[in-house]
């Protein structure tokens, strides 16, 4: 019985790693996760900078039983099993990822340095594939979990500025 008094019921609970966890998208879909009706999931929240983060989770308990924050940079090839392996070490278990952050600047594609294409290829598609192959790992040895990828209408009708971002 979950309302037992003195039982600790939140290793039950499901766990959600979200990308991009800060801000827009991001939040919203953490703010759906939490809700009773979709299981009251427990989150890792992933972004790159912690104060968003934080500002994510106040909304949602306390951090370290309902949420934590885990800001990184999600292009870094060693940083996915790291996220990984924290949220599960951390949380109890791991359950879902969504790979949702992204990032571009916006400006005409001429204008792009080699280094921001690959900065922007490191967000958008680099790291949601290094999480995917990490989550599934995990996901293969306990024969279950959920994955989201989280995409935009840009990558088939790039407006002005989005070039690289939808290419």
């Amino acid at each position: 019985d979950d309302t037992t008094q003195g039982t600790d019921t939140s290793y039950s609970r499901p766990v959600a790693l979200v990308t991009g966890a800060g801000s827009c998208i991001g939040r919203a879909v953490c703010e759906h996760l939490v809700r009773e009706e979709n299981g009251h999931h427990r989150l890792a929240l992933v972004g790159r900078r912690p104060e968003p983060l934080s500002e994510t989770g106040a909304l949602f308990g306390d951090e370290g039983t309902d949420w934590i924050a885990l800001p990184n940079a999600i292009a870094a090839p060693e940083s996915a099993p790291a996220l990984i392996e924290r949220a599960i070490t951390s949380l109890g278990g791991l359950d879902a990822v969504v790979n949702n952050a992204g990032w571009t600047p916006m400006k005409p594609v001429w204008e792009h340095t080699p280094d921001e294409v690959a900065a922007i290829y490191g967000v958008n598609a680099l790291g949601p594939v290094l999480i995917t192959i990490a989550a599934l790992r995990h996901f293969r040895a306990q024969n279950a979990g959920r994955l989201v990828q989280v995409s935009s209408m840009a990558s088939g009708d790039p407006f002005p500025g989005l070039s690289v971002y939808g290419g």
